[in-house]
């Protein structure tokens, strides 16, 4: 259901530690923001 309301909103990356890090499932990316290899991922998401 997650995924289903970000597809349908637009968004492409859903911040999770519950799904399969780096999966694209319909066009969204899952992604575990615990885990530090997506550090730069993150940072380039949350600066304006």
């Amino acid at each position: 259901m997650i995924r289903s309301v970000s597809r349908r909103a637009g968004a492409g990356m859903l911040l999770s530690e519950d799904f399969q890090d780096g999966r694209v499932l319909d066009g969204v990316r899952f992604v575990n923001p615990f885990n530090p290899a997506n550090d730069p991922l993150i940072d380039a998401i949350l600066t304006p």
